[in-house]
């Protein structure tokens, strides 16, 4: 039994060894399999090939998405050409009038306006009224747009009287054409024209459809109508001429519609044929043309308005009024108010109104004035021909007499005397003095009732004397004369009020802004108003003597030397604010200065050597002195003629000779470069050589500094590129150095010693090199302009080598 035992549990066990070596061996199967179908890769082939799998699943997505807006692309535009179709008519009715409501949302739409008129006064001794009536035939034409009832407003009958109303119409397909040639225009006898078949006539009695009625409520005379097409409407409008002493005139007014033709033929007796020669319009704009027939006995005036005129007036002179007022010699004021008086004994003479604004303005050594005359008639039928005025103010001359439609101005010295107050003057008691009458005569086609002019005058002053007595303008033949002074300085003077009369005083915001506006922005010292036009004013002037003011700055200067033994390199940086200054003057430069290199704004210059200084040429000086620099290269165009400080920066780089070579000891004058203007930052950087030892002096102290404390100032340039480039190009440094492609040679700066890169102007820029130890200083606020800095230097003692520890002998 125990055997039985053992041998069944051998048995199993040899069971359970097979089965695992079974297990075991399929094991072994399966890994070798997949081993067989696995790839082994880098993590950056991994990566690149997912990258890869993404795009391509983002590329899919993309063009599904594109193809289903193309699909809903093409509904969208299916749908929008369905409704666009010809047939539908519905909806090209409803654009059409909505078209039609943008350009005229009245249903009509006016084309032409035209007033061809006639005067008649040949005959003196016609009875009635009717030489005092003008006539005109105006013609309106326009078009109805729809055919439904259209209210066409045509004249008002509160400001226009007319009468022999006609009608025509043309429907839309007619061939005709709109305006008719000047053989088949109306003849003026009332008959239809014999041409224009495309037109018919309309009784505005007869057809229901086309009225003329009168809306009393609006006081408008209208023209009802339900037809579509072009609508020619006549009538004479009748205006009367004002008449007053020799200046006629007549116009249209209140009109409805801009006016474009307008023509006017004023018939005159055959003994005064073509007689009608200044005439003068409204609006101004107008343009005329002016034409005479002696043999018919009129004159034809025919005018091409501003399109938005909706009136006209003419003026005009039916007879040559010849007018001499001259003196010989110099004339007195006993003259002129003889004159005066005689003008004045007319009962119809013109009454003139005269206003006047004074502008003084104190500078040195002289008084500028500026006097604006606004002369103006009570009466619109009023014209001035000629203006007179006398400038009192002893040693006053008139320099420029200006306004519009001036033909002509003259000057005449008459005299004055302490007795003669009747016009204002003013004379020291028992004396006498002259003053200037001013003529101003306007053109013969000025026929305003109001003028403007601008006198200037000017006057020395004495400076020794403190006291001015300021100018004065008395208008003649003016029933009044009202007026402001204002008073501003231009100089270094201080202006007080001394003595005034007739005049009072005023703030200067209660001056006109007109006034106010020819100041400049110059502040108004004192400003008065008028109580009487003959006024005095004296005034206490007192100059003060100017001092100079700084023209430039210099805000930063980094010079550096580099010293070998048997030269020096200098070269320095400088950043200049200036106003008005052309050269910058360099001094304190060694003896032996030369080759010097000179680059403002980054454009390369050429230096110019003072008397006893360095030369600029290149060649070695042998005397010490200075040079000066151009500022005016290379700036900023936008802003070099405005006035405004200017910043520069400035490159010099130049040479000198030690005289003796370099030995074991001795003394390095290193002294910078000096300058007249105030330095705000002053740094300094020396490069020596190695073997020796220093030891320094001068202005900058004998304590050096292993770096710099302020960093040092960059060169900058206002010139810009010029290159064609595509519109979304995007621009880097590469930018800076690619050459433009504008090379005309054209260079501003070729006048003021600049030179151009690239053009044959021998910009060279010297590279310092950068060999020995370096010492670093620096100075705030340099203001003397002298600077000194000596460099002590000397052969450090040779130290005695040291002997072996085990070398006791």
């Amino acid at each position: 039994r125990k055997m039985i035992s053992r041998f069944a549990h051998l048995l199993a066990l040899f069971l359970l060894v097979v089965s695992f070596s079974e297990a075991q061996q399929q094991d072994n199967q399966q890994q070798s399999a997949s081993r067989t179908s696995q790839v082994t890769l880098s993590l950056d082939e991994f990566q690149e090939i997912f990258a890869a799998a993404r795009i391509e699943d983002a590329e899919r997505r993309l063009r599904d998405k594109q193809k289903q807006n193309d699909a809903e692309h093409e509904r969208v535009m299916d749908e929008l050409r369905a409704s666009m179709k010809p047939d539908n008519d519905k909806l090209h009715e409803q654009a059409r009038k909505r078209r039609d409501e943008l350009f005229q949302h009245r249903n009509f739409l006016p084309l032409r306006h035209a007033a061809a008129g006639s005067f008649n006064a040949t005959d003196p001794a016609a009875a009635g009224a009717e030489r005092d009536v003008a006539s005109f035939d105006v013609e309106l034409i326009c078009r109805v747009l729809e055919p439904q009832w259209t209210v066409i407003p045509l004249v008002n009958t509160s400001s226009t009287v007319a009468s022999q109303w006609r009608v025509q119409w043309r429907p839309d397909d007619a061939p005709s054409s709109l305006f008719p040639p000047d053989s088949q225009k109306d003849n003026g006898n009332g008959d239809d024209p014999p041409g224009d078949a495309g037109f018919q006539y309309v009784d505005h009695v007869l057809h229901p459809d086309v009225m003329l009625m009168l809306q009393e409520e609006d006081g408008q005379y209208v023209l009802a109508t339900n037809r579509s097409g072009l609508f020619r409407v006549q009538f004479a409008a009748h205006t009367r001429v004002r008449k007053q002493r020799n200046l006629n005139a007549l116009g249209l007014s209140s009109l409805l519609y801009p006016l474009q033709d307008f023509a006017l033929r004023i018939a005159s007796h055959s003994s005064q044929a073509g007689f009608v020669k200044d005439l003068s319009v409204e609006p101004a704009e107008t343009v005329l043309r002016v034409t005479s027939n002696p043999q018919e006995g009129y004159t034809e005036v025919r005018g091409t308005l501003p399109l938005s005129a909706d009136s006209i007036e003419i003026k005009w002179v039916p007879s040559k009024q010849e007018v001499t007022d001259t003196f010989e010699g110099d004339a007195t004021m006993e003259d002129l108010h003889a004159e005066e008086k005689g003008q004045d004994d007319d009962a119809s003479a013109t009454q003139v109104s005269a206003y006047l604004e004074s502008l003084h303005s104190v500078d040195e050594g002289i008084l500028r004035s500026t006097h604006t005359l606004e002369l103006s008639t009570t009466s619109e039928m009023s014209s001035l021909k000629d203006v007179r005025f006398v400038v009192h103010g002893h040693g006053a001359r008139v320099t420029a007499v200006v306004g519009h439609a001036l033909e002509s101005w003259s000057t005449q010295r008459i005299s004055t005397s302490s007795g003669d107050n009747s016009d204002g003057a003013t004379a020291a008691e028992g004396s006498s003095s002259f003053s200037t009458l001013v003529i101003a005569s306007f053109r013969r086609s000025h026929i305003a009732s109001s003028s403007t002019l601008k006198v200037y005058t000017e006057f020395d002053r004495d400076n020794a004397s403190q006291q001015v007595t300021l100018p004065r303008i008395a208008c003649m033949n003016v029933i009044r004369q009202t007026g402001q002074v204002a008073i501003v300085k231009d100089a270094n003077v201080e202006v007080h009020e001394h003595k005034i009369a007739g005049l009072s005083r005023c703030d200067a915001s209660d001056l006109s802004s007109q006034l106010r506006l020819n100041t400049n922005h110059r502040p108004i010292v004192l400003s008065y108003k008028y109580l009487t036009p003959d006024y005095s004013v004296q005034m206490d002037v007192m100059e003060h003597a100017a001092m100079d003011t700084l023209e430039a700055t210099i805000d930063r200067v980094h010079y550096k030397a580099v010293v070998t033994d048997t030269h020096i390199v200098h070269s320095a940086i400088l950043i200049v604010q200036s106003t008005k200054l052309q050269y910058l003057e360099l001094s304190q430069l060694p003896p032996t200065a030369s080759h010097f290199q000179v680059a403002v704004n980054s454009v390369p210059a050429k230096p110019v050597g003072k008397a006893g200084g360095a030369s600029a040429s290149g060649d070695s000086s042998e005397r010490a002195g200075s040079v000066l620099i151009p500022l005016l290269v290379g700036l900023n165009p936008e802003s070099a003629n405005e006035g405004h400080s200017l910043k520069s920066s400035i490159e010099v780089t130049y040479f000198s000779r030690h005289q003796e070579t370099l030995g074991h000891n001795g003394t390095l004058v290193l002294t910078p470069p000096g300058f007249t203007l105030p330095v705000s930052v002053f740094t300094v950087h020396l490069r020596l050589p190695k073997q020796y030892r220093y030891a320094f002096s001068g202005s900058f102290g004998n304590n050096t500094s292993s770096r710099l404390e302020y960093p040092i100032p960059s060169a900058f340039s206002y010139k810009t590129g010029k290159r064609v480039v595509q519109k979304d190009y995007k621009f880097s440094r590469l930018d800076d150095v690619w050459p433009d492609e504008d090379n005309d040679g054209n260079d501003s700066n070729k006048e003021s010693g600049a030179t151009k890169s690239g053009d044959g102007g021998g910009g060279v820029k010297i590279v310092t090199p950068n060999t020995g130890r370096s010492f670093y200083f620096d100075k705030l606020l340099v203001l003397d302009g002298e600077l000194a800095l000596n460099a002590t230097y000397c052969t450090p003692p040779q130290e005695a080598a040291k002997r072996p520890w085990w070398k006791v002998w």
